[in-house]
């Protein structure tokens, strides 16, 4: 009886690490099957995350009673290591989720409003708390001007928004200026609208981007990637 309770701490790391593993797994997978919806299969991963924390914990509590090995604290360790290592790359972004290149007067969702789960939602921009940390965070996104007129500036970027991976166009009106879509995260399935607002200006454009999340209060810094890019792709 007293070997097998002296046994226990030792094994128990062990054991959360595995299910730590598990649960992450399980949290991805449906996610990405559609099985349940992108927050709860984030949420299972996190929980994951803080199993193998306790899980080190625990077994650093048994190698200090001499009841546990190395390998009983370093395995749920090395587990939370690897599912919190994908969140080090965006640890400096702002926790935003509502990303414009015109903070001041941001271009609006319209077809998006009506568009799957979006509907009744307020897609308002946030305001100058948003604007605020944008600015500090990403001063590099402002509303950009280009030589092309509007229905040739909002065709060359309805081609780039198709290229991007799971993308999905929503609207597209040459007379409005506006280009409207979504994209889709590759594992939990997370949907980002996008508008895109063109306005002619002399014998040019003027382009404004906006993007925001449909899920969670911080993008790990998606939305100002995506922009980044679409904004990019008009100096090609």
């Amino acid at each position: 009886m007293q070997e097998a309770e002296e046994t226990r701490p030792r094994t128990m790391g062990s054991k959360m690490a595995f299910a730590a593993v598990l649960l992450a797994l399980a949290g991805v997978a449906s996610a990405y099957a559609g099985v349940v919806a992108p927050m709860i299969g984030f949420v299972l991963y996190a929980l994951a995350v803080l199993i193998s924390l306790v899980g080190t914990f625990m077994g650093v509590i048994a190698r200090l009673r001499g009841r546990g090995t190395s390998a009983a604290a370093l395995a749920p360790l090395a587990v939370a290591a690897a599912l919190i290592a994908p969140a080090f790359s965006s640890r400096d972004v702002p926790r935003i989720n509502d990303i414009s290149t015109d903070t001041e007067n941001p271009p609006s969702f319209v077809a998006a409003k009506e568009h799957g789960p979006n509907s009744g939602r307020d897609m308002a921009y946030p305001g100058a708390d948003f604007a605020a940390q944008q600015s500090a965070a990403y001063p590099d996104l402002v509303t950009k001007r280009v030589d092309t007129g509007v229905e040739e500036t909002l065709v060359r970027l309805r081609a780039v928004i198709a290229d991007l991976p799971d993308s999905t166009l929503v609207a597209f009106s040459a007379g409005e200026g506006r280009i409207e879509a979504t994209q889709t995260s590759g594992l939990f399935k997370f949907v980002d609208d996008i508008v895109v607002r063109v306005k002619a200006d002399g014998t040019g454009s003027i382009v404004d981007i906006r993007s925001k999340s449909r899920d969670g209060q911080s993008d790990l810094g998606v939305n100002a990637a995506r922009i980044r890019k679409l904004l990019a792709a008009l100096d090609s």
